[in-house]
């Protein structure tokens, strides 16, 4: 069995990966969508599973953002409450997956000197920031000028840490996923092959310079400037760089022979390149799954007209409610015009109807180009994608 529930998650992602058998069923939770997701949509999803099967076997977080942790981090929040008052947990979590320098720079904070540091953070004259910080004193942050997303996936550490959640074990020393680190496909799925496709190394190395730029303003009592992810304004659009997005773990899962792509809010082309990478797909060759989630919402910034011709699909998810105009026409064009031009019938799966979704299907009738969207109901907690009985 093989199944993807897609959780409204309005402008955000969660996805609930459903495997194993039906007398048996196992579950992994992909990312949890922004603000309010979890108490109003994913909270009863989750209820809805029998109670003796109402465990999750992983929480996988793609990146730090908003609108894919928000859901997680008040998850967690919950069943912490729950554990310290005794009570029954709403589910169980056997191990988070996620790309956190936390651990791995705390850990080192307790038993390094200041010296240790400056070759760590790139900074200076941190002992008395590292004083207060063994004493559990917290330092003034100008909260302006800290990353919100490297907020979240130090808070994110710290909740897995109330419940005594393992972090992304089996993976190398230091405990970071990547395209390269990962056993292919990762072992303990019963039933189940997982394929790291993303992030890559050199992605991760740029997220490691967004994180100590972070923990350097966390020691310093006096405000340090930190670069931020500004959204693009220009009318072409250019391929995303934000570090944050570009370190997303993008998956691969197969099951009974079929196939579903989680991107994350990965680039397309990074994608094409792990899965070259893993020897999936060849130069100049195609590759095919049966469900594809759009990276980044369906934003044009991180697609291309290649990708569409390379990675194909018979039905592509698009979780968006037109937040930042995703998913943007440009992409839904070249989706369609490349399945068109392939002869290959597909379905465009939604959570919920855009401009730009009516736009498309103005402008590229679905019977003369041989698609069709499939829209959740409004009002609806989540819609379920069968993929392998």
């Amino acid at each position: 069995m093989l199944n993807l529930r897609i959780v409204q998650a309005q402008h955000g992602d969660c996805f609930l990966l459903e495997y194993g058998s039906r007398e048996s069923p196992k579950y992994i939770l992909v990312d949890g969508g922004p603000a309010d997701v979890y108490q109003v949509h994913l909270k009863p999803v989750l209820q809805d599973i029998p109670r003796k099967h109402r465990s999750l076997e992983r929480v996988i977080l793609s990146h730090v953002d908003d609108d894919h942790i928000n859901g997680i981090l008040d998850m967690l929040a919950e069943l912490s409450l729950q554990h310290q008052r005794r009570r029954a947990p709403t589910v169980g979590v056997q191990e988070l997956w996620h790309n956190t320098f936390s651990t791995i720079v705390e850990r080192d904070l307790r038993g390094l000197k200041a010296e240790r540091l400056d070759l760590l953070c790139g900074v200076r004259d941190l002992a008395p920031g590292l004083a207060s910080f063994e004493q559990g004193r917290a330092m003034p942050v100008d909260t302006g000028a800290t990353p919100r997303s490297i907020d979240q996936g130090h808070d994110l550490t710290g909740e897995a840490g109330n419940l005594n959640l393992p972090i992304n074990t089996g993976f190398r020393p230091g405990r970071l996923i990547s395209a390269e680190s990962a056993p292919r496909p990762v072992p303990e799925f019963e039933g189940l092959s997982l394929f790291i496709v993303g992030p890559s190394d050199q992605n991760l190395e740029k997220l490691q310079t967004k994180w100590n730029a972070w923990l350097a303003q966390k020691l310093r009592a006096a405000p340090k400037d930190v670069e931020r992810d500004v959204p693009e304004e220009e009318p072409v659009p250019r391929p995303d760089d934000s570090v944050f997005n570009l370190s997303s773990i993008m998956l691969l899962v197969e099951a009974d022979g079929k196939r579903i792509l989680l991107t994350g809010d990965g680039l397309g082309e990074h994608l094409i390149e792990g899965l070259e990478q893993a020897g999936m797909l060849l130069p100049g060759a195609t590759f095919h799954v049966d469900i594809l989630k759009l990276p980044h919402h369906g934003s044009a910034r991180n697609v291309s007209r290649e990708f569409f011709w390379r990675v194909t699909a018979d039905r592509y998810v698009i979780s968006a409610n037109g937040k930042h105009d995703n998913p943007d026409l440009l992409t839904l064009k070249w989706l369609v015009d490349a399945a068109s031009n392939q002869r290959r019938p597909i379905e465009i799966v939604i959570t919920n109807w855009t401009r730009s979704i009516c736009e498309l299907m103005r402008l590229r009738d679905p019977e003369q180009y041989g698609y069709r969207v499939v829209a959740m109901d409004p009002g609806d907690h989540s819609m379920l994608l069968r993929v392998a009985e």
